[in-house]
């Protein structure tokens, strides 16, 4: 026979090992990610601090979103949907470049403002002309994009 500070105890176990399976059976409403990365280079040179953009095409969940992530020094990027450089869901995607040269309008006079400009070609930055794609496939993927003027 069980005493009352041995049953408190089984029942504690039991309540444990029982919301431990609850949680794993749980669906977080995570979608399944692969890992995505590659290189942005323009006429040979990487595209450094770049922002680069995977905008899902024909996608029927309605929380899918732009996926976007900065280009680093040596061109690459690795992107990124939950967490740092998780990946992205399998799909296609049309694929968007903007490299924003900062002007220096720090202690210019605000009518010699200028406005930052794009280092592409802006058929790059706009997802309806640009002519970037990449298919995201159940494995990991790499794109590289050589862009040209």
């Amino acid at each position: 026979m069980l005493f009352g500070s041995e049953l408190r105890c089984v029942w504690r176990i039991g309540a444990c090992v029982g919301l431990m399976t609850l949680s794993a059976c749980m669906d977080d409403g995570r979608r399944p990610v692969f890992p995505v990365s590659g290189k942005v280079t323009y006429q040979g040179k990487p595209t450094v601090d770049a922002l680069i953009t995977f905008h899902p095409q024909n996608d029927s969940d309605p929380t899918s979103r732009p996926l976007m992530t900065r280009v680093a020094a040596d061109g690459s990027y690795k992107l990124y949907t939950y967490e740092m450089d998780d990946g992205a869901p399998a799909g296609q995607y049309v694929v968007t470049v903007t490299w924003i040269k900062e002007s220096d309008n720090q202690n210019a006079p605000k009518e010699d403002l200028r406005p930052a400009k794009n280092l592409v070609p802006d058929r790059f930055a706009d997802a309806k002309t640009s002519p970037l794609n990449a298919q995201v496939k159940e494995q990991p993927n790499d794109f590289s994009f050589e862009l040209a003027k």
